[in-house]
């Protein structure tokens, strides 16, 4: 009985909200997704890198994740160092010029207007999607609060449910005692066995 209830109220509770709350969850999921995607694709790696991690405040962990292992190689002897790790590109890469964000090289780039409008105008892409990002875990936030709270509502429920019925079962189990002395001490008395004045 009691898990037929929680199930019930939890039932209600996700059927009335779950689609809006699935599709509005998904689609910044999309976004992201997506956008490693295509910022792979384009060569833009420190988008790829940022859209990532954003995915990642989404989602909680799996239970097996996949091993991901980096690239070391070994450095001269002379050196302190016990090796450098190797950023592997995809070949899709291949010949194209990589420059690291935030050296003289980058910012030579942002000498040029479009190129510096470009990256701008990413930023501020960027920043919108982590308001999204936050708006959706709040969200998904108050959606497990009121999951909750229906739960604990149900289990309320279904707590002042057993003690009604607790307290109907003794009243009838006292009623049954009540009766059934009754009748035995009238049978009692026919057999005269016993003699009760106000029973006579």
């Amino acid at each position: 009985m009691n898990k037929i209830i929680i199930l019930f109220a939890a039932a209600f509770f996700l059927f009335g909200c779950a689609p809006k709350f699935i599709e509005k969850q998904s689609e910044p999921l999309k976004q992201a997704v997506y956008g490693v995607n295509d910022s792979l694709d384009k060569g833009r790696v420190d988008l790829a890198w940022y859209y990532s991690n954003e995915t990642t405040r989404l989602i909680t962990p799996p239970a097996k994740r996949i091993d991901i292992k980096g690239v070391y190689q070994s450095l001269p002897v002379t050196n302190n160092a016990t090796g450098s790790r190797v950023v592997i590109l995809p070949e899709g890469l291949k010949g194209d010029k990589v420059v690291v964000s935030n050296t003289e090289e980058y910012k030579e780039l942002l000498k040029n207007k479009d190129i510096a409008k470009q990256l701008q105008d990413e930023l501020i892409e960027k920043n919108k999607f982590t308001d999204t990002v936050i708006k959706q875990q709040q969200t998904n936030e108050k959606i497990q609060s009121d999951l909750l709270l229906a739960y604990n509502h149900a289990q309320e429920i279904n707590a002042k449910k057993d003690s009604a019925i607790w307290f109907r079962n003794f009243v009838i189990l006292g009623l049954l005692v009540i009766i059934g002395g009754y009748i035995g001490l009238r049978i009692a008395i026919s057999y005269g066995k016993m003699s009760l004045p106000f029973m006579i």
